[in-house]
């Protein structure tokens, strides 16, 4: 008796995720300004399911999702989104359900997304276009960039700027290739998901607490570290990179370019992290305030100080936030 209660009450939950799911991603598919959001909401039904059932249950939900949005609309964006949804949403349940803290959770939702995303892309692309990814990055990319500049250059041209500053900008729009570019895709991959992972964190721990579930709150950003151990592992990807380059190995301008890319946002997110917390402890401003602060600086390009703030954190750990290491009181 308790298995058939069980089993209803699965099919009823199952079914109503379902129902909720394909509802949103009709809504934000006819309405293109809401579909960034399916990112970051989706995933949170999934998420409850498996909170309240299982792993099994949670996949048939999204498998039988997917077979609805066929019918509805797409099959190739029914298939990538519900990939890209499914995976994110059960690691998500996963780490609730099984009491993970806040830098584990953020670590494997990171490499969930960026494996959906991964996989997302791959399909669209060898399915929808004809061209390839390169031929997906040049017309996607490359091209709307380089235009939006040449207007720009074209503006400022009209505008009698001096045509030393306007070599510059013709130096700098020569630079974006597709070749560069897609050097620089696993990088911005990598941070996109990190974003992305957070902002899911985020909307999924205010939905949930709403829910009365019991989840790791979000660690405040004046308390993000960035350990050595992981400036370590992007420091050995730039050193292969580096060794590779020296054998001629196309390869390595990616392991260059993307662990480039990729430490400095690391560093960078550490040292605002850093100044966040001398600025909150020491003058005693609002947070909104410090983030302005922060905001600014970093428009006019101070990034290259916070990377030396972060480099600097993470070998001293003036926070001591570093649960590795021991700290006499």
């Amino acid at each position: 008796m308790q298995n058939r209660n069980y089993n209803a009450k699965s099919i009823v939950e199952a079914g109503l995720t379902i129902a909720l799911i394909v509802a949103i991603m009709l809504v934000c598919t006819y309405i293109p300004i809401f579909f960034m959001l399916t990112n970051f909401i989706l995933p949170i039904p999934i998420a409850v399911l498996y909170i309240r059932q299982n792993y099994k249950v949670a996949i048939i939900s999204v498998l039988i999702s997917i077979v609805l949005m066929t019918i509805f609309y797409n099959p190739v964006s029914a298939v990538t989104l519900g990939i890209l949804i499914g995976v994110v949403g059960i690691t998500f349940g996963y780490c609730v359900k099984d009491k993970k803290d806040f830098s584990t959770s953020m670590l494997l939702l990171t490499v969930a997304v960026f494996i959906s995303t991964i996989a997302y892309f791959s399909i669209y692309i060898n399915i929808m276009t004809n061209n390839g990814i390169y031929g997906f990055v040049s017309d996607t990319i490359v091209k709307p960039l380089k235009d939006s500049m040449a207007m720009n250059k074209s503006l400022y041209e009209k505008m009698g700027v001096d045509s030393s500053q306007l070599n510059s900008m013709e130096s700098t729009i020569a630079l974006f290739t597709p070749e560069y570019i897609m050097r620089l895709i696993p990088g911005m991959l990598f941070i996109g998901s990190i974003f992305s992972a957070y902002l899911t964190y985020l909307i999924g721990n205010s939905i949930l607490k709403k829910l009365r579930y019991d989840i790791v709150p979000i660690r405040p950003f004046k308390k993000i570290y960035i350990g050595p151990k992981i400036g370590a592992i992007v420091g050995i990807l730039l050193v292969i990179g580096l060794i590779l380059n020296r054998k001629n190995i196309e390869l390595a301008n990616y392991f260059i370019n993307s662990s480039a890319l990729i430490f400095q946002f690391i560093f960078v997110i550490d040292g605002l992290a850093l100044a966040s917390f001398y600025l909150n402890r020491k003058t005693h401003i609002s947070n909104k305030v410090i983030t302005i602060i922060l905001i600014f600086t970093l428009l006019i390009r101070f990034y290259f100080i916070y990377i030396f703030l972060g480099l600097v954190d993470a070998i001293v750990d003036f926070r001591k936030l570093d649960p590795t290491r021991t700290y006499k009181k």
